[in-house]
């Protein structure tokens, strides 16, 4: 199920970014995406940016 994502999502968003970019955090060029925060991800949805989550079960991937 995809559903479009809250602000009370950020912390949701945070955890999937993370796990998505690990990869890439040793690269001569890290990805900007684990320098955020959960708090940022929460403003940005304030401001009426958009998100969206894949569920897979009751996990966000």
């Amino acid at each position: 199920m995809i559903t479009l994502a809250t602000p009370e999502d950020a912390s949701v968003i945070h955890r999937v970014m993370l796990t998505a970019f690990e990869d890439y955090r040793h690269k001569a060029l890290p990805s900007s995406a684990l320098s955020e925060k959960a708090d940022s991800i929460r403003t940005c949805l304030n401001e009426n940016e958009k998100a969206f989550l894949y569920w897979r079960g009751e996990s966000a991937v």
